[in-house]
């Protein structure tokens, strides 16, 4: 124990007398033989702060007669260091019941607490550079979106220009899916994903999943095979469905990523003792004995998935699993070896029963390219992303301002009164948050629909949108579609004279 720097203490709970062993002195920095042996002297060497809750922590263990475990921070008595202690100990009772004496250990574990301090600033960091990283790789590929949502707007283009146009949309929103994985796997590691929970059949859910990947499947001339029961089309989840069509997204788009040309993929759900069961399953590339207990783990990838399918960050299945324990599900892969395929498990519970019709499908459908007659604001730093939304605006039928800065985006506010205001966040001087709340200080901009498009897409960055009186953040890249469709759902408000607009219900829903 002295080699240890492990210290035992005996506490009298009838008088209160405290006895220690030499090491508890070394511990607490007191000079040996000048502790006074009490439970009030022992109070004294405990930091002010955390007094209170050694004192409730004790006492609950001695009144629930269990194990007292408490970790706090002591200020030494020669040096006045700050240290961290962890105390350990049980109480002991007489026949009747009544606590007699507690028994213990002290150590110091400064150095512990030094190092998962030190790791939560690592982490800390890690995501502060995700989400610079995230927010600087969206701005361009902003510009990029709408290009290909005004190309899609022209009518009578070639072949050729189609071709090269959808081969632009995949790549951008694979590029946008990456970025959207780094950040979730960051939130998902540090318990910080809340689902946004809805009413959702499972056939809602794999048909919109398998339509992400139908382009990657056509590509490669896979044979998909879809075996859905009907019991199991019906079953009826408590999910977020948009996490939930990603989840299953990442399965499809990996079997079909490691699959050979031409191979066959099948997708089967059926509904077992209560539980909705789907598998995927392919004859790949498989998965070798040696990386399959660690499939779900952060950056695993196998020599032969490299090979077969340079690129991807390893996070994927990582993502799968953890998102399908938030649901209460389990997901688990197996594999006869390399070259012999693989197959992937997912079991869910059902939704709590409630009146049928309670039930809603939460899928919403995406906004056609049709003309859109509104007054539009733009306001962005990055000029070419500024400059091709307010074309992608204009081509629908919008009047359209673009400005690129915080001031000139207030000054054309009050001159124009728009319908809607795209605001950018991260603007140099006067930003989108501060612009936004200058707006709405303003009579004539209480009614206006304030719309913030950035590449900042964390949930703080959203709330601090919220709180500064934002009607909806949407993250760069944005599909054309979701801007347009923000956009529309600006609604003319009858009771302002200077005609100004304000979003509507289905605008305030997307606030989620």
């Amino acid at each position: 124990m002295r080699h240890a720097g492990l210290g035992t203490w005996d506490w009298d709970l009838r008088t209160n007398a405290v006895g220690w062993s030499p090491e508890c002195y070394a511990v607490f920095g007191v000079p040996e033989g000048e502790f006074e042996g009490s439970a009030a002297a022992f109070a004294g060497l405990v930091h002010p702060n955390d007094r209170d809750r050694v004192s409730s922590c004790t006492k609950a263990a001695i009144e629930q007669r269990t194990l007292y475990e408490c970790d706090f921070r002591i200020l030494r008595r020669k040096d006045g260091a700050l240290r961290w202690v962890t105390n350990i100990g049980r109480a002991s009772y007489d026949g009747d019941g009544q606590p007699l004496r507690m028994v213990g250990t002290v150590s110091d574990i400064t150095e512990r607490k030094r190092t998962e301090q030190a790791l939560r600033d690592e982490a800390q960091r890690k995501d502060e550079f995700l989400a610079l990283l995230a927010h600087e790789l969206r701005n361009p590929l902003a510009p990029v979106r709408m290009t290909v949502g005004l190309l899609s707007a022209r009518a009578g283009e070639d072949a050729v220009v189609a071709r090269c146009r959808d081969i632009i949309e995949r790549q951008t929103a694979q590029m946008a899916r990456l970025l959207d994985d780094l950040l979730d796997v960051s939130r998902l590691s540090r318990g910080k994903v809340e689902l946004e929970l809805t009413r959702v059949t499972l056939g809602e859910v794999l048909d919109a999943a398998l339509e992400t990947c139908r382009p990657l499947n056509e590509e490669q001339s896979h044979q998909l095979v879809v075996e859905l029961s009907q019991d199991a089309r019906a079953f009826v989840l408590l999910a977020d469905a948009a996490r939930l069509v990603g989840v299953f997204s990442n399965l499809f788009n990996n079997a079909a990523k490691y699959s050979h040309p031409g191979g066959r993929i099948e997708v089967s759900a059926t509904v077992e003792h209560g539980q909705a069961v789907v598998w995927v399953r392919d004859k790949g590339i498989g998965i070798s004995p040696e990386v399959l207990p660690h499939l779900f783990e952060l950056f695993v990838q196998s020599s032969e998935a490299r090979r077969h399918a340079p690129g991807g960050l390893g996070i994927g299945l990582s993502m799968v699993s953890r998102l399908v324990q938030l649901h209460g599900g389990s997901v688990v892969a197996s594999s006869a070896g390399p070259g012999r395929g693989s197959e992937f498990c997912v079991r869910l519970p059902p939704a709590p029963s409630v009146p049928a019709s309670a039930s809603a499908s939460s899928r919403p459908e995406a906004a056609a390219l049709q003309p859109v007659r509104r007054r539009v604001l733009v306001a962005d730093d990055n000029v070419d992303a500024a400059d091709m939304t307010a074309l992608l605006l204009q081509t629908l039928g919008c009047e359209v301002c673009v400005v690129n800065d915080g001031e000139s985006a207030l000054r054309e506010a009050d001159r124009l009164r728009p319908d809607v205001v795209l605001l950018d966040l991260g603007m140099p001087g006067l930003d989108g948050y501060e612009t936004c709340r200058r707006i709405r200080a303003q009579p004539w901009g209480i009614a206006m629909a304030l719309v913030a498009l950035s590449g900042w897409s964390r949930e703080e960055d959203r709330f601090r949108s919220r709180e500064a009186g934002f009607d909806l953040h949407l993250a760069k890249p944005v599909e054309p579609s979701v801007l347009i469709q923000a956009v529309r759902d600006a609604r003319p408000c009858e009771n302002r004279r200077d005609g100004a607009s304000i979003a509507q219900d289905s605008l305030n829903d997307g606030r989620r």
